[in-house]
């Protein structure tokens, strides 16, 4: 009589995943990716997840037990090599690989002539014309905000000019810049309306004769709100 040895053939499990937003900007990524759709056989249990994000990846890898991971973020843009690897307690495993894609980040560029004018006669030009779009892409919009007491609203055009302020002191001018991927940059600049010097003079005496006459000319009640560089008489 003779015994014959038998073999098992154990079926592996099902390695899937899946992610709610599989397209996103640089700035401010953050992937979550969780296993639904991976299940092991009816006769095992999953006994771990093993994880590889692909290059530039934070974290490059890890392994778990937990149905998702999220944080996972990306340093640059581009396509990226998702790698899942199902182990379960007999042993086998599968693998299961897809992508997402990381947009490049538009660039937001102000540029002022002149970002310091006095309060009267004041006028500001922005442009944005030195912005860019992400690789590959070009620029859908433009959105200012002057802030409080300007006489433009935000408008959609790389330039704007003749831009007045209400009030003097310092003012932020923000910039979004968006692309045709629906990513966006922000830009800020600086600039400043002065207050204007009050000129006032006063006379000893503003009725003289000819002969003899003798003016003497004093800058009574002037006001400056920095340091007089000149007094001019007319």
């Amino acid at each position: 009589d003779t015994a014959l040895p038998s073999v098992e053939i154990l079926e592996h499990p099902t390695a899937k995943w899946v992610t709610t937003d599989d397209r996103q900007c640089l700035n401010d990524n953050s992937f979550t990716f969780n296993t639904t759709g991976s299940s092991s056989s009816t006769s095992s249990s999953v006994k771990n997840y093993s994880w590889t994000f692909g290059n530039n990846s934070s974290p490059a890898n890890t392994t778990s037990t937990n149905n998702s991971i999220s944080g996972v973020t990306y340093s640059n843009y581009g396509v990226k090599n998702i790698r899942l690897v199902v182990l379960d307690v007999n042993g086998c495993t599968d693998t299961f690989t897809n992508t997402v894609e990381v947009y490049d980040n538009p660039i937001s560029r102000i540029v002022t002539p002149i970002n310091i004018q006095c309060n009267v006669g004041h006028t500001f030009d922005f442009i944005a014309t030195t912005s860019t779009a992400g690789n590959g892409q070009k620029i859908s919009g433009y959105k200012w905000n002057f802030g409080s007491g300007s006489n433009s609203n935000s408008t959609i055009t790389d330039t704007v000019t003749n831009v007045t302020f209400s009030s003097t002191g310092k003012k932020t001018i923000l910039l979004t810049v968006t692309d045709t991927t629906g990513c966006s940059d922000t830009s800020s600049v600086l600039v400043e309306v002065k207050k204007n010097p009050i000129a006032n003079w006063t006379v000893n005496n503003d009725t003289q004769c000819l002969v003899g006459n003798s003016f003497n000319f004093i800058t009574a009640n002037a006001v400056s709100f920095s340091t007089f560089s000149k007094l001019t008489r007319e």
